[in-house]
């Protein structure tokens, strides 16, 4: 008795439960855009980059294609490497492009990769040529961007391939 109670309830409310949208009737256009609002006050500074940088200058492989160094980091950084991004640019010849990719070479080409490791405060950075036959090769510049994961994630829209959109984007010195 009870089931059969509730179910004719629910029979009953279906119709209470369909869209309300055909009631309405047609929608008419959407109106004038209105006055532009009062300017607000500045906020407070944040961070002023939600990035870190750190930069070679000139900067060549061996006679096997490799390079490597190391960075000290801070605290703050060592985690952020730990759990953000790390993004790796060669500059060649004028040019930024992205780790790991091809770089142009004058009318060479080679390819790259790199690795990473964190031990301390301490980042050991290893980058290799990929080439059949590695050779010695100069670069203008190797950029290695720390993006903390909360910065990265809020940034979701950013070209991360294009040097020059990081830099901007996270207010990095050029």
């Amino acid at each position: 008795m009870i089931r059969k109670l509730l179910f004719l309830c629910l029979v009953g409310a279906l119709p209470f439960l369909t869209s309300c949208d055909k009631l309405k009737g047609d929608q008419g256009e959407i109106g004038p855009q209105g006055e532009i609002g009062p300017k607000g006050d500045p906020g407070e500074p944040g961070d002023p980059a939600g990035a870190v940088q750190f930069s070679t200058d000139t900067i060549s492989t061996d006679a096997n294609g490799s390079l490597s160094f190391g960075l000290t980091l801070t605290q703050d950084v060592a985690s952020s490497v730990e759990n953000g991004v790390v993004l790796v640019y060669a500059k060649s010849s004028g040019y930024w492009f992205p780790l790991p990719g091809i770089v142009p070479f004058g009318t060479e080409i080679s390819n790259f990769t790199y690795a990473y490791g964190v031990e301390n405060l301490d980042l050991n950075f290893l980058m290799f040529q990929l080439d059949e036959t590695p050779k010695k090769r100069f670069f203008n510049n190797i950029r290695i961007v720390v993006v903390p994961a909360q910065n990265a994630r809020l940034n979701g829209n950013i070209d991360y391939k294009n040097y020059e959109e990081v830099r901007k984007a996270f207010n990095l010195a050029p």
